[in-house]
């Protein structure tokens, strides 16, 4: 999250809800890069961390933008069974199928365009 930068694209993904509708959904835009998340410093807030202060809060929030949605969500399940399939492909690569309870994490190009070629042919396939 630290390193995203203005105009960083990134994948919107939805995390909570219905299985069905959990996974890339979209993508975002990077608009103004990490600064201190204060509502950790907010005791009656729901994010307060006890642990920061304003001279060094342990949490930072970036700022986007809405790109596109895709006309069909890419659920973890499938990357899941395209890794399954090649377990030394671009997809099985991905930090998000190693280490599952990161919220933020670096795509490389070739995954990114693998990702939306999945995401393509999903979309073409229903229809």
């Amino acid at each position: 999250l630290r390193t995203m930068a203005p105009r960083d694209e990134c994948f919107f993904y939805h995390s909570s809800g219905k299985p069905s509708r959990t996974g890339i959904v979209g993508v975002v835009k990077i608009v103004r890069g990490a600064r201190p998340d204060l509502t950790a410093l907010d005791p009656d807030g729901d994010y307060f961390d006890p642990k920061s202060t304003e001279d060094k809060c342990r949490w930072d929030s970036v700022s986007v933008v809405f790109e596109r949605e895709y006309r069909v969500i890419l659920t973890l399940k499938e990357l899941k069974a395209v890794s399954k399939e090649d377990p030394n492909g671009v997809i099985a690569g991905m930090d998000l199928l190693r280490r599952p309870r990161l919220s933020v994490m670096k795509v490389t190009e070739e995954q990114w365009m693998a990702v939306e070629t999945l995401i393509e042919r999903k979309a073409v396939m229903l229809g």
